[in-house]
């Protein structure tokens, strides 16, 4: 025969059990919610194009956080310009949520210049714009070379291949014209 369990245990038990289940319940439906702010949202706004001062400024009255996660140069943008956020715009996030910004970089990063001697006109264009350099101005001079690049230069100054440029920069050129048919001063030689 099994011995019941007397009748001031199953109370204290009964109380256990009843305590737990409100502990439970108090967790999960009061503190819970009212430490997490459920249901409370806030709409993320449009960062992009803002610079990263303001932004921040805009971001702390918003009660909201960021951190840059990229920084990128992009030629025809101010530097420290918002590029891209995560999470976009019109998302609704928590108080205190840290949206990701992609920002423009301050300075253009550094690239060799090419050994563009040599080369055709149209393939000195395609190496320089696969460099990020832009081709400025093209002279022309009398060479039997025709079409061939003598002289690169950034700006008035003749620059060697393997220079350290900044992206974006502006390469002028010397090009041979070939023997063509422009008439030059002779000078008297007797």
């Amino acid at each position: 025969m099994t011995e019941q369990p007397s009748k001031p245990l199953l109370v204290h038990l009964s109380i256990i059990l009843l305590l737990s289940v409100g502990i439970i319940l108090g967790f999960f439906y009061l503190y819970l919610p009212s430490t997490t702010h459920h249901g409370e949202s806030i709409e993320v706004p449009n960062l992009e194009g803002m610079n990263l001062e303001e932004m921040e400024e805009y971001l702390d009255e918003k009660n909201l956080r960021f951190q840059v996660s990229d920084c990128t140069y992009v030629n025809d943008k101010k530097p420290l310009t918002i590029l891209s956020q995560y999470p976009k715009p019109g998302a609704k996030v928590k108080e205190n949520r840290r949206i990701y910004v992609s920002v423009a970089a301050l300075s253009p990063p550094k690239v060799k210049m090419p050994d563009l001697l040599d080369a055709s006109l149209k393939n000195a264009q395609l190496v320089l714009q696969s460099y990020d350099l832009i081709l400025d101005k093209v002279s022309f001079v009398p060479h039997y070379a025709k079409n061939a690049v003598l002289k690169q230069f950034l700006g008035d100054r003749e620059i060697k291949p393997g220079t350290y440029l900044p992206k974006g920069s502006k390469i002028n050129v010397i090009v041979a014209d070939g023997l063509s048919t422009t008439k030059v001063l002779m000078p008297n030689l007797v």
